[in-house]
């Protein structure tokens, strides 16, 4: 646990004090030595660059991946060191120089065994949380980080767990009130502020509506300038209808976090859901600017572009969500719809091909291809898919099978 106390009592903070000491004594000693100093410098100048000394910003001042390439430094020097012992001796102590040899081949082959399972531990974040929680328990970020794995692999009970742990005061750091709140620290304030997020998400996630936006009043009333979690309560609010809370709220995360793409789409949606479709444009365009490939934000800016009469734009719009996924249902319906509407029928039984084929029991696509086949003089395919719509339970008026059927009656007498 981070910060540790400042005392003699405290081993690491002796330890450190006797390496210090130790390495001013060696640079005192070895000053001559350029290999040695060399050393000394290299792992200096590395690792200065890497040193963190605002904790409240960021903590990870001892994270050993700053070490990595620093070490090099120290091993040099280590290894220097014992070439120079080795040199030393004389043949009459060839048994202490096998003796050496012997004691170095030891060490690298435990440090071989010690990096064998050292991998195991960084196999993934998850083996690497639970190392950290099997010896710090209540460490808030390992606990958060932990539970956001379970989130996002839908393991909801564990995530939970981790999340409640993380939330849960720890009376060795944070103050209980009288009114039977708590106060938390100004450096786990982030922290906490995160896991009641990702707790309000789960909650939300579960259809947990109330759950989820006390959890994102929390993370706001913890961490003010909190974007996203603005956003997500937005969202809640917008699910209930209470649009002028949503957008105060989507506006907020907007003007702390001007490129969170996710406020935009939904502020925009929410002035769709009230008929101001102008704004609802702006913000769209906005999102898919920050994020190109936002298939959510450009098919909503379809819709908006469909209700204020750009039908080329709006074949635009839905040919880039195609593009982005080739899968897209809803896209290549919305887009032969437009074709229809423009009068342009083989471009509309183009995408209704690949709807159908996408989903053989598209209905719509079916009956709407019938209709796109009826226009381009061919009844037969276009009476055979208006069947299969009704088979698949599509309602179609018996006078359109009635005019089908005879335009195919027409269609032979003039082959004939």
């Amino acid at each position: 646990q981070l910060p540790e106390p400042v005392s003699f009592y405290n081993l690491s903070y002796v330890s450190s004090l006797v390496l210090f000491l130790v390495l001013v004594l060696c640079l005192i000693k070895f000053r001559q030595k350029r290999w040695f100093m060399f050393a000394f410098f290299y792992y200096f100048i590395s690792i200065f660059f890497l040193l963190r000394y605002d904790n409240l910003v960021d903590r990870s001042i001892v994270a050993d991946r700053f070490m990595y390439l620093p070490s090099l430094g120290v091993c040099l020097a280590l290894g220097v060191l014992l070439d120079s012992v080795l040199e030393r001796m004389r043949e009459g102590q060839a048994l202490f120089k096998r003796l050496a040899y012997f004691m170095v081949t030891v060490v690298f082959l435990l440090l071989g065994v010690k990096t064998h399972y050292q991998c195991k531990v960084w196999r993934d974040g998850l083996s690497l949380w639970t190392y950290v929680l099997k010896y710090f328990p209540s460490e808030k970020s390992a606990l958060i980080n932990r539970g956001d794995i379970y989130l996002k692999q839908g393991k909801y009970m564990l995530a939970l767990a981790d999340f409640n742990r993380a939330i849960a005061p720890d009376s060795r750091k944070e103050n209980a009130r009288p009114n039977g709140g708590v106060s938390y620290p100004d450096l786990e304030k982030s922290d906490v502020a995160f896991a009641y997020y990702n707790r309000g998400t789960l909650f939300f996630k579960q259809k947990q509506y109330d759950f989820a936006l006390a959890d994102f009043n929390m993370a706001i009333k913890l961490k003010p300038e909190y974007a996203k979690a603005y956003n997500n309560r937005g969202y809640i609010y917008s699910l209930r209808k209470q649009y002028d809370l949503s957008v105060a709220d989507y506006t907020k995360a907007i003007s702390m976090d001007p490129d969170l793409a996710e406020a935009h789409n939904n502020r925009g949606s929410d002035y769709y859901e009230m008929g101001e479709y102008k704004p609802a444009l702006k913000d769209f365009t906005e999102a898919i600017d920050i994020d190109p490939r936002y298939v959510a934000a450009l098919m909503n800016r379809a819709n908006t572009l469909i209700v204020l009469g750009y039908p080329q734009l709006v074949i635009q719009d839905l040919t880039k969500i195609i593009h982005f996924n080739a899968a897209s249902e809803e896209a290549y319906y919305y887009k032969a719809m437009t074709h229809i509407h423009l009068g342009q029928y083989a471009q509309a039984l183009n995408d209704l091909d690949k709807l159908v084929n996408l989903n053989p029991h598209h209905r719509e696509g079916f009956f709407h291809r019938s209709f796109a086949y009826k226009q381009l003089n061919d009844p037969q395919k276009a009476l055979s898919d208006a069947m299969k719509a009704r088979s698949l339970g599509r309602e179609i008026d018996l006078a359109y099978i009635q005019q089908l059927e005879k335009l195919i009656i027409k269609n032979e007498n003039e082959l004939k």
